[in-house]
């Protein structure tokens, strides 16, 4: 199921962004996907790493990050999800 599937990747990121992995956070996603989690979009892998670079300054010290997933579709080779945070 889908919905299983997408959990399970946002429980890997979870953990990345825990440890304070910007790196590993930014390969979760395509070289071409896009996230709305700020006003304007990062497009692209390099862009959502660098978002993360900033967000995970001073994780990695003991601070878990949660993620539930509330609804994921797709569409043929197109995916999407709405998740939200629960620290």
């Amino acid at each position: 199921m889908l919905k299983d599937e997408v959990q399970i990747l946002w429980n890997a990121y979870a953990k990345a962004y825990s440890l304070g992995d910007a790196a590993i956070c930014g390969t979760m996603f395509t070289a071409d996907a896009d996230t709305h989690l700020t006003r304007l979009p990062a497009i692209g892998r390099d862009a959502i790493e660098a978002l993360h670079t900033v967000w995970t300054q001073g994780h990695g010290e003991g601070a878990e990050k949660k993620m539930s997933l509330l609804q994921a579709g797709r569409s043929g080779d197109l995916a999407w999800c709405l998740a939200i945070r629960r620290d």
